[in-house]
């Protein structure tokens, strides 16, 4: 799997869909390696914005899923799933796993991260995400990244706007220095929207202009959708 872990930072993201579907093709199914393609597609199809209903729902066959790798993944998965069902207690349920699927494994929890992070933003469970990627050590600068993007989230949820801009500012710093597209819009998308709580509307406009065309070359609706609807807002201060 390290050739998608190396195309996800970069935003290769249809590239990534495209391999699963012609590595499918000669797996066997209900391997090792047939879940984690599937788990990656899981999380390539919700960065897309695309429905997960066509990834299988293997959840009662969990216990066939002895790769340690595999934790993380299958949490994220199975409460991204539950969400989108709109079965929101399942959801909860499968994000309390994320504490012991990522422990110790921050280069699992790099991959996984962002998106475990806007599942537990969506249930109101900012305690989990503090636990998983506040006390991160930093070996890496995109292990920084996670942290410096997770404490920008948390800030935002709590209403510490700048707090959020610094460290939100500080991510996207780090995604453009090692040129992970995915990381900058990512972490730049929050930072727009704290900067135009703040009034800051000359930066927002700045950044919007920077990330607009690698959200859309990434094709990662969800982030063009709101980068849109901050644009709209920023028509209507303009305006009034």
């Amino acid at each position: 799997m390290t050739r998608f872990e190396s195309l996800f930072p970069l935003g290769r993201l249809q590239e990534i869909l495209d391999e699963i579907d012609d590595l499918l093709e000669e797996v066997d199914s209900d391997t090792q390696t047939w879940f984690g393609l599937h788990g990656w597609m899981a999380q390539v199809r919700y960065a897309m914005g695309q429905s997960l209903s066509a990834v299988p729902d293997f959840f009662d066959d969990a216990e066939r899923i002895t790769d340690p790798q595999m934790r993380g993944p299958f949490a994220v998965f199975k409460t991204l799933k539950r969400l989108e069902e709109g079965r929101r207690d399942e959801a909860i349920a499968a994000a309390e796993g994320f504490r012991d699927a990522f422990e110790g494994d921050t280069q699992l929890l790099l991959i996984w991260g962002p998106v475990a992070a806007e599942a537990l933003l969506d249930l109101d469970r900012l305690d989990i995400l503090k636990d998983i990627t506040v006390p991160i050590e930093a070996q890496w600068r995109y292990q920084t990244w996670l942290r410096h993007r997770s404490e920008g989230l948390i800030a935002e949820a709590e209403g510490r706007h700048e707090d959020a801009a610094e460290a939100l500012q500080k991510a996207v710093a780090i995604a453009e220095s090692l040129g992970h597209r995915y990381g900058v819009t990512w972490a730049g998308v929050p930072l727009a929207r704290v900067l135009g709580e703040l009034g800051r509307d000359a930066e927002q406009e700045a950044l919007l202009d920077r990330i607009e065309p690698l959200s859309a070359e990434m094709g990662t609706r969800p982030l063009t959708e709101e980068i849109a609807r901050l644009r709209g807002n920023q028509n209507l201060a303009e305006a009034n």
